[in-house]
Parts: structure tokens; C-alpha cells; sequence
């Protein structure tokens, strides 16, 4: 009896108890029904809203009065219950309809007393549309769980600054979606809500950790939505859910009130940054919340944060800031006949494989198809870049999980989580940083005898203790290395941005992640260089391209991690494959224009089974 009553009163079973407090509460809210909704709403009105139209194009409509917030948050409340919950992608953990719903009346009360008069410049970029916040953003009032069990019914006490901004333009806040025990994992899973589904195929993930937000967005559940991104976890999952994900550069946003699954909420490793990021289904949607970040406010605020407003004339028209410099002096000379010369081409880099995971055939041809499509616009030349042993992915992969494993253990990981165990998907990389390091030679050696060059070469630099900071220092100091190396490439070839692979597979089967993360190397390698990138759905995966052959791989990649990704592959045919823009730090807006030229020139208009339904 004594030990039942230890095991009931351990820490663990405590927790356990907690998440499913937590999931009881959320799972009772759900069931009520919502609140009154706008009358009059049609199934051609609730297409107009979630599918047909612009953010920009609904909050002009607002403004005009011939569109209510009422009848656009109405919408996407509705949507977000049916598509959002257990029944559909299980991506909302906390539901706001009530406050939503109430926020948007009010806002249609106050445009409705002040529209004879009022100025569009008094009113914000996203006046009454509603939007979804990531788990670990704070709201105030809510929690910031970071999937676990121990950040359970902890309100925040007041709204991140990305969310507060957002509120400032007008936004109103629709709901928290669900992230990854720990925030680390390309797929979205925890012991609080279960698994994030993507709304193109119920079986597989939705990525991560801005799964829930991707998910949701996808399926027409929210308009607009705020990630982060710290190895890819605003990209992987807008490509496995087919809509559009942005990191911007990390200096541009202030991450004050983003809670991290440490002790203390705060992340120690500053080498390689967490940056919050917009998640949407178009590229012109993404760059509209940049805006309403990019204000004064943001730096008066954060000192931290670089003070540059956003640059309109570089999103809208492309032109950098020494092109708008050069196009001021020239503007005189238009008085006397000079005129403008005519631009030459913008040139942008392309390279298809990074060398240590190659993308599969759908990835292969969906580069193929965006870099056809720019050079057909007649802006661009595409130029091949080459990478070398400086740039590639086995030297990212090398300076990535050396760096975020430097503590050895995941030590930070296991003590935040106060108690509760980690998911299985930690279950391999815990083993590998946890091992003693007496044994890592037998391991090597085993790996070695197994052709596990790829396995070896990741686990190399793990320590059971952490490495001594000698060493640390000497891997940010590599990394430093990398990232002149890169600017030098693109320098030397009078590049400022270029075009890569998004995710070497589309979307993995549902736990699966723990055998191919490493195909996210395409992402987090921008992460290492803190440069601004975007994805950008251009294309679906074919029947003929359901396969990862071994035989069509270099020999050092014909490994375990290969045959799992031949696994994954089976049965994707009709997923979204992205291909990622990325420029150079603080051309963020550069980014977005060519991410614009791209969504396009390609127009991908596909729709998962979820967001094709009428709920009116």
C-alpha cells in the first residue's frame, strides 16, 4: 500500500494527472456550443472569407462597411471548432470564440460610429480579423505550456510583444495551437493534446513545432497565424501542410513573452536563435503581419531589436536599398530627357541537393518548377550555386546538433519538464546524447561496421556531460567560419538570395520524425546563418514520384536513414511539396517580393479535403 501511494504521489503521475486535467478542461470547453454567430452567412460567403480573399482584401471590406468582423471571426470560429479539434487536425489547445466573437462586435460598433469621417490611417492593418497564436507565444491570461504537463494552468501575465503589436493593428485573437513536447521535433505531438495532423493526409504530421499553427491554417481554420523558428519550425510545417511560413532575420523580432520549454522559460544557447514568424496561406498575408511588427514600437520597447521600419518600396517593386538609392539619383535626370536605364535581370542562386540528405524526386521537380517559373517572369537569372565542403549540409548538420547538444544529455530538455518523460520521439537522440562516453567508441565502431556514415557523423560530437566550453567556444567560432563562407559564395557571384529544397520528403508518417529529421537540414542550415527564408507551396507529390529508390542515391547516404525515408515516401502521392526562398540578413521585404513572384508564377491553388468543406 505504501509504495501505491509513492507512485501516486510521484512526480510524473502528477503531471500525468495535470495534462489530463488540462486536456479535460479544453476537451469540456470544445463541447459547448458556440456562441450566437452573424446571421445571413452563406456557404459562397464562408468561401469569400476563408478561401477567396486576401487578409488585405477582408480588413479594406471592413473598413468599407460592405464586410463585419463579425462575419469574418463567425466564420472562423466555425471553422476552427470543426476542423481544428480531435475530429479534424487536433490543432487548437485553448479556445478564445467567446472573446473573439465579442471583440469583433465591438470593433463593427466603434467603425460604424467613426466610418463618416474616419481615416484609414487611424485603424489598423488587421482591423477585426482574427488570428491564431502559437502555444508557447504568451496571451495574456493564458497558458504557455511548450507541450508540458508542468506549464499546465500558469496564465501568463501579460501578451508577448509580438502578440501585443498584432492586437495594436487590430487583430483579435482566435485561439492557441499545438506544439511538441520541448518545441524540438519536426512533427507536433505531447502528452497534453496528442498528435497535430496535416489536413492533406490524417495519417501523417503536420511538422513542427508550429505544427498546430500550420495545420489550422491550411484547412481554412484561421486566416493568419504566429510561429517560431529555430531549426525550421515555421518552414517544415508550412510545407507539410502546403500554405506559407516565414523566418524572418532574428534581429528584426523581439522574442520578449515567448516562453521555452528550460527551466525558467528561457533558452541559455544564444548561437543559434529562435525567431517568431507569420504563418498564412499566402505570401501577401505573411508580409502584412511583418508590417504591423516592423513599427517603432518594436524597438522602443526591445532595444535588442534592429530599428528598421518595413521598407515598402522593396516588397512591392524589388528593389534593394542601394537600387532605390541609385533610382533617386537617376529620378532628376527623367527632367531632361535622361530617363531611367532599363533594370537588368535580379540575379538569384539555386542549388538542388546540399549533399547529405537528397531531396526526394517531387523535391527535386518542384525546384525545377520554381526556378523555371522565375526565369519565365523575366526578372530573374538563376545561377547554380556549388557548394563545397565549407557550405554543405554535413557541415551544417555537424554545427547544429554540436551546438544544440552542447550540454550533453538534453539535460535543459528533462529538468523543464519538471518530471513528466520525454515523448518517444526523443527517445533515439536522448539515448545518443545520454550514452557514456566510454562506450561511444564501440558505438562508432558498430556504426562503422554497419555503413552508418550520416548516423556517425551526427552523433560524433555528443557528450554524456556536455563538452567543456573550450570546445563550445570552438564551435561558435566554426560557425562564424560557416557563415562568411556563404556570404563570401554569394558575394563573389553578385548574389543576395537564392532558391533551395524545403524539406528533402514531404510529410513524414505520424512518428516517424525520430529516424528522418535530418531531412530538415534544407531548414535549419538558415538557422545557423540567421538568414531571413521563407517557404512557398509549389506543387503536389505524383504517383510515379511515391518512392525514395536507394539506387538513385550517393553511395554514403544508402543507409538506415534511407530505407526510413523509402518508408515515409510510401503512400505520399498528393502531399504539398515547398521550395524555400532565403536572402541575406535584413532583406527580409527583398524575400517577400520574391516570394510573391514565386506563389505567382507558379499558382499552386490546390486545397486539402478539409478546406474544400462548407460548414453554412
Amino acid at each position: 500500500m505504501s509504495w501505491w501511494w509513492w507512485w501516486q504521489s510521484s512526480a510524473a503521475e502528477r503531471l500525468r494527472r495535470k495534462a489530463a486535467a488540462k486536456r479535460l478542461q479544453c476537451d469540456a470547453q470544445s463541447a459547448l456550443p458556440l456562441p450566437p454567430l452573424a446571421p445571413g452567412l452563406t456557404a459562397a460567403k464562408e468561401n469569400e472569407i476563408a478561401v477567396a480573399s486576401t487578409v488585405e482584401e477582408l480588413v479594406t471590406r471592413v473598413k468599407a462597411g460592405t464586410l463585419s468582423s463579425y462575419e469574418v471571426v463567425s466564420v472562423m470560429v466555425k471553422r476552427a471548432r470543426e476542423f481544428g479539434g480531435v475530429k479534424g487536425v487536433n490543432a487548437v489547445t485553448e479556445e478564445f470564440y467567446d472573446d473573439a466573437l465579442t471583440e469583433a462586435r465591438q470593433k463593427d460598433r466603434q467603425l460604424a460610429l467613426t466610418r463618416p469621417g474616419c481615416s484609414s490611417k487611424n485603424l489598423g492593418l488587421l482591423e477585426g480579423m482574427p488570428i491564431s497564436i502559437k502555444d508557447h507565444i504568451n496571451v495574456k491570461g493564458k497558458d504557455s505550456t511548450t507541450g508540458a504537463a508542468c506549464r499546465c494552468f500558469q496564465p501568463m501575465l501579460q501578451d508577448a510583444l509580438v502578440v501585443e503589436l498584432l492586437r495594436d493593428a487590430g487583430a483579435i485573437i482566435l485561439c492557441k495551437t499545438n506544439v511538441p513536447q520541448c518545441l524540438m521535433l519536426p512533427e507536433t505531438t505531447n502528452n497534453i493534446w496528442g498528435t497535430t495532423v496535416t489536413p492533406w493526409d490524417l495519417r501523417r504530421t503536420a511538422g513542427g513545432s508550429s505544427g498546430g499553427e500550420a495545420a489550422l491554417i491550411a484547412a481554412r481554420g484561421s486566416l493568419l497565424g504566429v510561429g517560431t523558428d529555430i531549426g525550421g519550425s515555421c518552414r517544415v510545417p508550412a510545407m507539410f501542410s502546403g500554405c506559407v511560413g516565414f523566418k524572418p532575420t532574428p534581429a528584426r523580432v523581439s522574442d520578449q513573452g515567448l516562453t521555452m520549454p528550460f527551466p525558467g522559460g528561457k533558452i541559455g544557447m544564444k548561437a543559434v536563435k529562435v525567431t517568431a514568424g507569420p504563418l498564412a496561406n499566402r505570401v501577401e498575408d505573411v508580409a502584412l503581419m511583418c508590417e504591423a511588427w516592423w513599427v517603432e514600437k518594436m524597438w522602443l520597447r526591445d532595444p535588442f531589436v534592429v530599428p528598421l521600419p518595413f521598407d515598402h518600396i522593396a516588397y512591392r517593386k524589388g528593389l534593394d536599398k542601394t537600387q532605390q538609392r541609385q533610382q533617386e539619383e537617376k529620378e532628376p535626370q527623367q527632367g531632361c530627357g535622361g530617363g531611367l536605364a532599363h533594370a537588368k535581370k535580379f540575379r538569384l542562386g539555386w542549388f538542388m541537393t546540399d549533399d547529405f540528405f537528397e531531396p526526394s524526386r517531387a523535391g527535386k521537380r518542384a525546384m525545377g518548377l520554381a526556378k523555371q517559373a522565375l526565369e519565365a517572369t523575366g526578372k530573374y537569372e538563376l545561377v547554380e550555386l556549388k557548394l563545397d565542403k565549407s557550405t554543405n549540409g554535413w557541415e551544417a548538420v555537424r554545427l547544429f546538433y554540436n551546438i544544440l547538444t552542447a550540454e550533453g544529455g538534453m539535460k535543459s530538455y528533462v529538468e523543464g519538464l519538471e518530471g513528466e518523460p520525454l515523448i518517444g520521439a526523443y527517445r533515439k537522440m536522448h539515448f545518443a546524447t545520454s550514452l557514456w562516453d566510454w562506450v561511444r567508441p564501440f558505438m562508432n565502431c558498430v556504426l562503422y561496421l554497419l555503413d552508418e556514415k550520416r548516423m556517425r557523423f551526427m552523433v560524433k560530437g555528443f557528450r554524456r556531460e556536455g563538452v567543456p566550453t573550450r570546445d563550445y567556444w570552438q564551435y561558435c567560432k566554426e560557425l562564424q567560419v560557416y557563415q562568411e563562407a556563404w556570404v563570401h559564395m554569394l558575394h563573389a557571384q553578385d548574389l543576395q538570395g537564392f532558391l533551395c529544397p524545403g524539406v528533402a520528403l514531404p510529410a513524414f508518417c505520424n512518428g516517424a520524425s525520430q529516424s528522418v529529421e535530418s531531412a530538415c537540414t534544407y531548414t535549419f542550415f538558415l538557422n545557423l546563418l540567421h538568414f531571413p527564408a521563407g517557404m512557398v507551396p509549389v506543387t503536389r507529390v505524383r504517383e510515379d514520384e511515391a518512392c525514395y529508390p536507394l539506387k538513385e542515391l550517393p553511395r554514403v547516404q544508402r543507409d538506415s536513414i534511407a530505407r526510413a525515408a523509402a518508408k515515409t515516401m510510401q503512400g505520399s502521392a498528393g502531399l504539398p511539396v515547398g521550395v524555400q526562398v532565403a536572402f541575406l540578413p535584413f532583406q527580409d521585404e527583398m524575400c517577400l517580393h520574391v516570394m510573391k513572384d514565386l506563389q505567382d508564377a507558379v499558382k499552386f491553388r490546390d486545397l486539402p479535403a478539409l478546406a474544400k468543406r462548407r460548414l453554412f
